[in-house]
């Protein structure tokens, strides 16, 4: 029997929209934690999850997603669109997994109703933004996206950073050597004390896909590593988890503090 375990580290509810365009809804930001029935972990790996919110014990959402878990974390980002939250009305989330559904209250639903209030010029910060991550090795020689392609974009809510990234390899992309590990620029500084992790998914050229996870590095560092699902957990390198090559890809995403 599998059970989800709440640890929940973050609910964040936020209205957003991009200037000069139609609203792009409310999102909200969940992080929870699957266990077996014995309390250990979930493998990791990718797992199927439903949830509900509730309003006044009706059913008012659903969603139904597929999340990467490390050590039984995951993180999921629900699109609750046009729904209305009322601040006298009792609202729940409900997490289905294994056929078990645990429900918790949303205690931040007042914070959200004031958020619908919020004029467009007043979120204006909050757009989905682009930026270009580095992409460097800690020792020896340096890769070089040559032909390839590498990408990122971020949104900002107070402190909160969302952000997703993908370096895609080409025919003239050069991976460099030396016995370093890779390492990525977040779009802003992470904060002293995060404590994030985020999910990472790689994929080999005609061959296999693999789950690993980035880490912030140093106390408000810039950048995040990214190491490999399993008993070793090396970090990615121009051999692992394979040998890289033309055609193989990384994708990253998560939520962060900003350290402003």
């Amino acid at each position: 029997m599998k059970t989800f375990r709440s640890i929940l580290i973050g609910l964040v509810i936020a209205s957003a929209a991009r200037v000069g365009a139609e609203p792009i809804g409310d999102i909200i930001s969940y992080q929870g934690k699957l266990t077996n029935a014995d309390g250990t972990p979930v493998a990791n790996g990718t797992q199927s999850v439903t949830f509900n919110i509730y309003e006044n014990g009706s059913p008012v959402f659903t969603q139904n997603s597929s999340v990467a878990t490390v050590g039984g974390v995951f993180s999921a980002f629900l699109g609750v669109g046009a729904l209305n939250f009322d601040p006298v009305k009792q609202y729940e989330m409900g997490v289905t997994f294994g056929g078990t559904e645990t429900k918790h209250s949303i205690a931040s639903v007042p914070v959200a109703q004031v958020a619908k209030s919020v004029t467009v010029d007043a979120i204006a910060g909050s757009e989905w933004r682009t930026y270009t991550p580095i992409w460097a090795m800690t020792a020896g020689n340096q890769p070089s996206i040559g032909n390839g392609v590498i990408r990122g974009s971020y949104q900002k809510l107070g402190r909160v950073v969302y952000f997703e990234m993908q370096v895609a390899t080409g025919s003239t992309t050069t991976f460099g050597s030396g016995g370093g590990v890779y390492e990525f620029t977040l779009p802003l500084p992470a904060a002293q004390d995060t404590v994030s992790k985020f999910t990472a998914y790689l994929f080999e050229a005609g061959t296999a896909h693999y789950l690993a996870i980035g880490i912030p590095q140093g106390q408000g560092g810039p950048s995040f590593r990214v190491y490999q699902n399993g008993n070793t957990g090396a970090g990615i390198s121009p051999t692992v988890p394979f040998l890289w090559r033309s055609g193989c890809s990384l994708s990253v995403s998560g939520t962060y503090q900003a350290a402003e």
